[in-house]
């Protein structure tokens, strides 16, 4: 049995006299068969990174700081999997991870970050996910940021935090009888939105926002269903905050709570 352990890293200084603040950097890992594992770190670049792992144990890990446009993804196909990427004071940057089949796991951060973009697409077998787009204290916000996850199938659950964040959104898709579960955590910002929609089986889901101007969604059908939206903070500006849970189908159970001033909305529908 082979084992891979491949690791790339690139630093660079600041260009002197040209138009760019970053040189270019692009680092490239690919693993197929057996053990992998997988690292590559880029600081003070506008750097690429990408993991591509098929076959057997995986791992992986990404981590790009102090930077301008930084790009990173990771595939894993079948095996025991994890990954990681992690994004820290950069602006503009874009992380996607993909797993397919078995034991999974996941996770982005992208922490002091602005105009940020997040992906987890796990299909299949026992997954778990997060995504992190929050400021530590005493860090620039993150704001403009947007996390997707999206799990088909299997153990599921799912985790978005944004923190610190303005004018961000955070959506979680869970289908094909799956588990399921799924929080999103939104506050300390404004001009939020959260969308839940969890589709036949475990279901669960729960949103909470702080602050003001928020929106938040849950879409339950099919199987042992819950939800529950907490939105503490003021509305207006357009009438926010809104808050609406649609259920159909079988066990159900709902619940929102506004708090915090003018302009609340909710709705809950049950079939």
């Amino acid at each position: 049995m082979s084992r891979h352990t491949l690791m790339v890293a690139a630093f660079a200084a600041a260009l002197a006299g040209s138009g760019s603040l970053w040189a270019a950097s692009t680092a490239t890992i690919y693993q197929a068969g057996d053990v992998h594992n997988g690292l590559i770190t880029q600081s003070n670049v506008d750097g690429t990174a990408s993991v591509n792992q098929s076959g057997s144990n995986n791992t992986a890990t990404i981590n790009q700081r102090d930077c301008c446009n930084p790009t990173a993804s990771i595939a894993q196909s079948s095996s025991n999997n994890t990954a990681a990427i992690e994004q820290v004071n950069v602006i503009t940057t874009l992380a996607t991870i993909t797993q397919s089949g078995q034991t999974s796991q996941a996770m982005i951060t992208q922490n002091a970050a602005d105009f940020t973009s997040a992906l987890i697409n796990q299909v299949g077998s026992v997954n778990i996910a997060a995504i992190d787009q929050s400021s530590p204290t005493g860090s620039p916000y993150s704001d403009h940021s947007t996390a997707n996850i999206i799990q088909s199938s299997d153990g599921n659950t799912a985790t978005i935090k944004q923190w610190s964040a303005l004018d961000s959104d955070a959506t979680i898709s869970q289908s094909g009888g799956g588990n399921h579960r799924a929080f999103v955590q939104q506050g300390s910002g404004s001009s939020l939105t959260a969308n839940v929609n969890q589709n036949g089986n475990g279901e669960m889901a729960t949103v909470y926002q702080s602050e003001e101007y928020n929106d938040a969604f849950i879409s339950q059908s099919g199987s042992g269903d819950v939800a529950s939206i907490t939105q503490s903070g003021l509305g207006t500006a357009g009438a926010h905050n809104v808050a609406r849970i649609n259920q159909a189908g079988l066990n159900s159970t709902a619940s929102i709570t506004q708090a915090g001033g003018a302009g609340n909305r909710a709705s809950i529908t049950q079939n």
